[in-house]
């Protein structure tokens, strides 16, 4: 006895966000139908996006969660599998953007933190934005109007003028 299980169709609407960072990693919710537990828990459960399928984790029969992948800015599809194989054909899309960061003001502050920092880029900021100063756990970024992102530094260990540690933006 081997047995085959029947399931549900599954369907995707939509996703969110609608746009993250082409740099790949961030949670993005795929909101559809007959989404099955079942298949997470035998590895099943995949998201495709742009191309490429990685694992998702169930959150219901409506919504499943997987990492953007890296790719080139621009729009991709977003289809999900209960059996690894056959894929939906829906079209939902996700925009993967491209950001580049061109200027950080101000520039110097103190070890202790607390320092709120503006962070200029070029391309399109998506919501959900953190910055990272060197090897400090990434802190939550908040809007200062486009095409600004501003965030407080994490109180450090390192001091240093050139060569000191570096900030950088990446995805939730």
């Amino acid at each position: 006895g081997v047995a085959f299980t029947y399931q549900q169709a599954m369907s995707v609407s939509s996703v969110s966000p609608a746009r993250v960072l082409a740099e790949g990693g961030t949670p993005v919710t795929v909101y559809g139908a007959g989404f099955s537990s079942v298949s997470e828990s035998l590895g099943y459960l995949q998201c495709r996006i742009g191309g490429v399928a990685r694992r998702a984790r169930w959150a219901s029969e409506g919504a499943l969660v997987c990492n953007s992948t890296r790719g080139a800015a621009g729009e991709v599809r977003v289809e999900v599998s209960n059996n690894g194989r056959e894929y939906t054909q829906d079209a939902a899309r996700l925009e993967l953007v491209s950001v580049r960061v061109v200027d950080v003001q101000p520039w110097v502050g103190p070890q202790l933190g607390a320092t709120v920092v503006s962070v200029r880029g070029r391309g399109g900021l998506p919501g959900g934005l953190r910055c990272r100063f060197g090897e400090s756990p990434s802190v939550q970024g908040w809007s200062g109007g486009a095409p600004r992102l501003r965030c407080a530094t994490p109180p450090s260990a390192a001091t240093g003028g050139v060569g000191g540690q570096r900030a950088s933006v990446h995805g939730a």
